[in-house]
């Protein structure tokens, strides 16, 4: 999967269902994607968050990025969470989690996502192994499906598993005749209450769950979830 910040519950019931996760850093940012952005609630309403990335480009990899935000950015960025989420149940306890993430939102881009990955990991309580795809296969042999299949071989694994997006990339059948059994996760989201109160918004950023749910409130939300193995239509 590429990596994202602070992305919806089923990126994180994906890295918790795995026995092992790469990250896909060396392939091209997507501009106007989720690699870097998400949703969250302001006054009621889905509001897109954006960490700015400095030329931001298709044209180049994700690992050759940085990023452009500031001191002012970081506060700003913290003011909309507390106007917010201040009268959210667990919004002490999600502030106290963000503020160091967001104290090192600077310099380039992956290790800061990879970074930020890996505390929202710690802080679910989630310990999947953790690794980057040019580290797996530098050369970029293949590309594209193919190349997950690549990944496959190379870890030994029998399964691959991705999030629903996945459906129009990935056929089942090329992975078959490489004895790999291809995978779907969907996340079965339940309403949960959302300040301010109102109509329920899914699919928006963990930070929504984590300023309503808590940390143990979101990790009951890991396992809610079922893997489809069915055939995709041609």
């Amino acid at each position: 999967m590429q990596p994202y910040f602070m992305p919806y519950i089923g990126y994180w019931q994906l890295l918790s269902a795995v026995d092992r996760f790469i990250v896909l850093d060396d392939v091209a940012f997507i501009r106007r994607g989720w690699i870097n952005r998400n949703r969250i609630l302001v006054n009621g309403r889905v509001h897109l968050f954006t960490l700015p990335v400095r030329a931001a480009s298709q044209n180049r990899t994700i690992n050759e990025l940085e990023l452009a935000t500031d001191a002012g950015w970081r506060k700003s960025f913290a003011s909309t969470l507390e106007q917010s989420y201040r009268k959210a149940p667990c919004f002490e306890e999600t502030m106290d989690f963000l503020a160091p993430i967001l104290a090192d939102c600077r310099g380039r881009l992956l290790p800061f996502l990879v970074s930020s990955i890996d505390a929202v990991a710690s802080h679910l309580d989630i310990r999947t192994p953790r690794t980057l795809a040019s580290s797996v296969d530098d050369r970029q042999r293949s590309r594209g499906q193919e190349r997950i299949v690549d990944f496959c071989r190379i870890e030994g694994a029998t399964d691959y598993i991705n999030l629903p997006g996945g459906r129009e990339l990935y056929r089942k059948e090329t992975f078959q005749r490489c004895g790999i059994r291809l995978g779907f996760l969907a996340p079965h989201l339940r309403p949960y209450r959302q300040h301010p109160p109102g109509q329920w918004w899914p699919w928006l950023s963990i930070i929504d769950l984590l300023m309503n749910l808590g940390a143990q409130g979101a990790r009951q939300e890991l396992a809610q979830y079922r893997i489809d193995t069915t055939s995709q239509e041609q």
